[in-house]
C-alpha cells in the first residue's frame, strides 16, 4: 500500500489513516504527507520548518541499506511544511537531510517512509530510484 501526499497540514486529524497504519499487515510505503502519517502514527514528533521546501536536497544514508545501492548522497525533490527529527524506538532512520529524517523503516514491519516525492519529474531526482528498489523485490523490506 502506498500513502501518498496530501494537502491537510495535521496529521493528527487523520485518525482513520493513524488506525489503519497501525494495523496493516501488508507492505506500506508512505510518501512525502504518507511519510509524515506513517510516522505520526507511532508518536515521533512533527516540526514546522521555518520556510517550505520545495525543490532538489541532498540525502545521506545512516546506514549500508541495499535500497540505496552503496550511495553515499543522492538527490531527491521535496516539497512540504513539516520535518521530522525524532522517531519513536520502533523506526530506523535510513538517511537523513539537513532537515530531519528522510527514509524511515519501522522495524519488524514491512513498512517504510520517503518524505521526498520520486514521482517528481526531474532528471536529477534520484528518489524515484529508492522507490523503485523498494518496489523491485529485489531487496527485502523488513
Amino acid at each position: 500500500m502506498v500513502l501518498s501526499d496530501g494537502h491537510s497540514l495535521n496529521v493528527s486529524r487523520n485518525t482513520n489513516e493513524i488506525q489503519l497504519v497501525r494495523n496493516l499487515s501488508v507492505p506500506v510505503i508512505g510518501i512525502c504527507y504518507g511519510f509524515q502519517i506513517l510516522c505520526f502514527s507511532y508518536g515521533a514528533k512533527l516540526i514546522e520548518l521555518s520556510t517550505k521546501r520545495e525543490g532538489l536536497v541532498r540525502i545521506v544514508p545512516n546506514i549500508n541499506h541495499p535500497i540505496f545501492e552503496e550511495r553515499m548522497n543522492f538527490l531527491a525533490y521535496e516539497k512540504h511544511r513539516f520535518a521530522v527529527q525524532h522517531l519513536p524506538s520502533e523506526f530506523a532512520c535510513l538517511a537523513r537531510s539537513e532537515d530531519g529524517c528522510e527514509v524511515v523503516h519501522v522495524q519488524g514491519k514491512q513498512q517504510f517512509g520517503l518524505q521526498f516525492h520520486p514521482e517528481i519529474a526531474d532528471p536529477q531526482n534520484q528518489g524515484k530510484e529508492i522507490f523503485f528498489n523498494l518496489l523491485s523485490g529485489r531487496y527485502p523490506i523488513y
